[in-house]
C-alpha cells in the first residue's frame, strides 16, 4: 500500500506542474484576450453540463456498486454498472444535443463579453467540445470501476495526459 500511496503522489504532483505548464503554455501561445476566452468557453459548457451528474456518480457509484456485490453477487453489480453507463449515454446525448442546438446562447452566457466572430467561434467550438460530454461522464463512471478493483494509478494518470495532449496541441 506505502508503494502505491508515492506512485499516486508522484503522479499527483507531476499533474499539478503540468497543469501549471499547460496553463503558461496557454498564455505564451494564445495570449488572454478573445481566443483564450472563447477556448475557455468551449471547454467549461461540457464541463458544466457533465459535472452536474458527475459529482453525483463519484459519491454513489462504488457504495452502491458494492452493496449490490454484496446483496446480489458480482454479476448483478456488472448489470447495475452497464446500466448506469447506458443511462449516462441517454443524458450524455441529451445534454450533447441542447449544447449542439443552443451553443451561441450557451457560449454568450457563459462568456457575455464575447461578440460577433468571436461569439461564433464560441459556439462552433462549444459544438465540437460538447463530444467531451461523453468523455466526462464514462470516465467518471470508469475511475469509481478501476478504484474498486483496487487500481489507483491508472485514474489519477489521466490529468497528466490531458495536460501533455493540451501543451502538445498549443504548440501546433
Amino acid at each position: 500500500m506505502g508503494r502505491t500511496t508515492i506512485i499516486l503522489m508522484i503522479i499527483t504532483i507531476l499533474s499539478k506542474v503540468l497543469g501549471f505548464v499547460r496553463e503558461s503554455a496557454m498564455a505564451a501561445f494564445v495570449g488572454a484576450g478573445e481566443l483564450k476566452s472563447v477556448y475557455t468557453t468551449a471547454i467549461t459548457v461540457p464541463t458544466f453540463l457533465s459535472g452536474i451528474v458527475i459529482s453525483g456518480i463519484v459519491s454513489g457509484y462504488i457504495p452502491i456498486f458494492n452493496k449490490v456485490k454484496n446483496e446480489e453477487g458480482e454479476e448483478k453489480a456488472q448489470v447495475f454498472t452497464n446500466n448506469l453507463l447506458n443511462i449516462l449515454m441517454i443524458f450524455g446525448f441529451v445534454a450533447f444535443t441542447i449544447s449542439f442546438i443552443f451553443a451561441r446562447p450557451i457560449s454568450k452566457a457563459f462568456s457575455p463579453g464575447l461578440r460577433g466572430d468571436a461569439l461564433s467561434l464560441a459556439a462552433n467550438f462549444t459544438r465540437i467540445m460538447g463530444l467531451t460530454i461523453f468523455t466526462f461522464l464514462y470516465s467518471s463512471v470508469i475511475r469509481g470501476y478501476l478504484n474498486i478493483k483496487g487500481n489507483f494509478v491508472v485514474p489519477i494518470a489521466s490529468g497528466v495526459i490531458l495536460n501533455i495532449i493540451v501543451i502538445i496541441t498549443l504548440m501546433f
